[in-house]
This record gives C-alpha cells, structure tokens and sequence, in this order.
C-alpha cells in the first residue's frame, strides 16, 4: 500500500491552523485582546500564551531531530505549569504575543520543511495506529488525524 507523503499535508494543515486563528484574532476588540484574564478564566491573551508555550516546546523537539539528536524531556502541561506560565506572562502586550506567534509559525513551517518524511515518520515521532480507516500520525504537539481524503491536525 502506498502512502501519500506527509509532509505537503502537515504544512497544509499548519497554513489552514494559522489562516484560522489569524480569522479568530481579527473579530478581537482591542478590549479583548487587552484583558487579563485569571487562572480559571482565560482571556485571548492566555490563549495565545499557552499556543505559544506548546509550539515552543514543538520547536525544540523538532530542532532536536534535525541536529539528530535525543529530544529533551516534554514538560507535562497541568495546572501547576499552566499557572507558572499564566503568572509570568500575564501582563505582556499583544502584540508582543502576536509577533512572537507570528515568529513562532514561522519557525515551525521552516523546520517541518527541513524534516524528511522519514523524520516525520520514524517512532517515536509517528505512532501509527490502526482502527478501521483512521490513523494518527503524531509528532509531540502536533497531531494529524487522517482518514483517506480528510485530514485535521490538532496543535
């Protein structure tokens, strides 16, 4: 059986993800993007926050494989870490968090183009699984969900 490469659709999804929260960030009010939220309460800017802390921590997983080397330890994303990381960023301005997701995106679309397909492929990064026509191909922060002629990623 062969297979389609993976990598022309994981950059399509990641295009389709930006294109989609750039949609979602453009209906903000400059009040909505201004607000702090609270632990229990996210605001935009919490989102965003937390968008950037996973994709960072893709980031460095993915560098990890291109110097081919072990990929550090995944920091388990709870509450506590939430909140460490809702603390510290909390007061920075949008579009200080903007441009670094802005950044960020680009980082990641630089490295999944630089990736093989067996980079993509190779375990532990691709955990292939079959249950009837569904498989899942996942890196660490990234999941693509695929059916024949339907694909979604999940960041």
């Amino acid at each position: 059986m062969t297979t389609a490469p993976i990598k022309p659709i994981i950059l399509d999804l990641l295009r389709a993800g930006h294109d989609n929260e750039a949609a979602w960030e453009e209906k903000l009010t400059e009040a909505e993007r201004e607000a702090i939220g609270t632990p229990r309460l996210w605001s935009a800017r919490d989102h965003l926050v937390h968008r950037n802390f996973g994709r960072q921590n893709l980031i460095q997983v993915l560098r990890a494989i291109l110097q081919q080397q072990e990929a550090p330890p995944r920091e388990k994303i709870n509450d506590e870490v939430n909140g460490a990381v809702f603390a510290e960023q909390r007061l920075r301005p949008w579009s200080e968090l903007h441009a670094e997701s802005e950044q960020i995106y680009a980082d990641l679309i630089t490295l999944i183009e630089q990736l093989s397909e067996d980079d993509l492929m190779d375990t532990p990064l691709h955990r292939r699984c079959s249950c009837g026509e569904t498989h899942v191909c996942r890196l660490p922060g990234l999941l693509v969900r695929a059916r024949p002629g339907a694909y979604r990623a999940v960041l």
